[in-house]
Order: C-alpha cells, then structure tokens, then sequence
C-alpha cells in the first residue's frame, strides 16, 4: 500500500504525521524507528574541533593559582 505525499504509512494507515518516537522514511514514505544513521555526516574536522576543545577545558579545571602568604608561593586549584 502507498500513500500520497504528505502523507506517511503506519501500520496499515496513511496519516498525516508519525506517531511519537518514529520518524519518516522518506524513500519509503512509511514510519520507522529513528536510527543513528539519521545524523548524517559527522565531519572530520568538527571531530578534531571536538577533541581540542574538550582538551583545553580539561587543561582548564586543572589550573591552580599561585598565591604569596607570608612571604612564601602557595598554590590552591580554582
């Protein structure tokens, strides 16, 4: 059975929209279960993007403050 576009086959019957947590197959015209393959493409330089600034945070939280108390360097993390 196929449905005329915009709408979707679901069991059986053509509707509208997909029910909550299926999406729409749009080869197919019939809902489905959302996949991971629907993000598309993830690129390579937003991964190297990704990774640096994950390490400068990293490298963030592990700072410490050097402070002067009675004449000697202390250091305390921020």
């Amino acid at each position: 059975m196929d449905c005329e576009p915009p709408l979707v086959l679901t069991e059986g019957k053509c509707l509208n929209n997909c029910p909550d947590g299926l999406v729409v197959d749009y080869y197919t015209r019939a809902c489905r279960e959302w996949m991971l393959s629907d993000l598309g493409v993830v690129y390579f330089p937003f991964l190297i993007c990704t990774a640096i600034f994950s390490g400068v945070v990293l490298i963030g939280t592990r700072k410490k403050k050097a402070i002067l108390v009675k004449g000697k360097v202390t250091y305390e993390s921020q």
